[in-house]
């Protein structure tokens, strides 16, 4: 069924290692057809490379466009920026399409990590 192949595609491409996830997917798939199976097998290995890095180049410029301050923080210190991204796109699915909703969830995000730790408590 389709939504099942896009929903195994969204949970690859997002992958850090999308080629490694696809053989995963595929070997733990129980709803595709003979036909999207075979079709997925067939997927160019660099095509799908290729295709995975646009979608982290698209997901962090919508949280540059999203987030207030975060494009000047990384002409500030592109290295701190791209750390904290890669954190948060590593814990948080991409879900929205639009900058200021994955905005408000980054926000929500990086807040609940830096919050000051009670005394006393493990972080």
């Amino acid at each position: 069924m389709l939504a099942d192949v896009q929903a195994l595609l969204v949970r690859v491409l997002t992958a850090e290692d999308p080629r490694g996830a696809l053989a995963r997917e595929l070997a733990s798939a129980t709803s595709l057809t003979a036909e999207e199976r075979a079709w997925l097998v067939g997927v160019d290995p660099d095509g799908l490379a290729l295709s995975s890095l646009l979608v982290d180049k698209l997901r962090f410029q919508q949280l540059l466009r999203g987030v207030p301050g975060l494009a000047e923080e990384f002409e500030r210190d592109p290295a701190a920026v791209v750390a904290t991204v890669a954190r948060y796109v590593r814990e948080v699915p991409c879900t929205t399409f639009f900058p200021e909703r994955e905005g408000q969830r980054f926000k929500g995000w990086y807040d609940a990590r830096h919050r000051e730790t009670p005394r006393g408590s493990q972080p």
